[in-house]
């Protein structure tokens, strides 16, 4: 039994952490998008 929810755990931290380097990834295209659009926002 505990063989198998080891298994599982691990599957779990495994998907979690492309997960988190997929979040990563966005929020730096993200912050990369706004920093690019912020300049353009003002009237001059």
């Amino acid at each position: 039994i505990l063989s198998r929810e080891l298994e599982r755990t691990s599957k779990i931290f495994e998907i979690s952490v492309e997960r988190q380097s997929t979040l990563n990834s966005t929020y730096t295209i993200a912050s990369a998008f706004l920093t690019y659009l912020d300049p353009y926002t003002y009237r001059f």
